[in-house]
């Protein structure tokens, strides 16, 4: 079974690999917290501070933003994130 959220962590991950120094997505490890203030659970599941948690998770085990074929993130979704 897919996650849920995964197609949408990918995309946002591939945008952000692509649109950002390595300083920029390294600099996520400073945080502890994420919010999305927009986020309303009626409405969606996904959310960009969820995405941005999966993002510190990967730079803190790494020690940078690897880009996964789609297949392998999926498999790293399902062995990480809680649902």
């Amino acid at each position: 079974m897919v996650p849920q959220t995964v197609f949408y962590d990918f995309i946002y991950l591939t945008a952000v690999k692509g649109s950002f120094a390595a300083e920029e997505i390294n600099a996520v490890s400073g945080y502890t917290y994420f919010t999305d203030i927009e986020f309303s659970p009626a409405k969606s599941i996904n959310t960009q501070a969820g995405a941005a948690a999966i993002l510190k998770l990967m730079v803190d085990e790494y020690g940078y933003l690897p880009s996964f074929p789609k297949e392998e993130f999926i498999q790293y979704h399902k062995e990480h994130i809680l649902y």
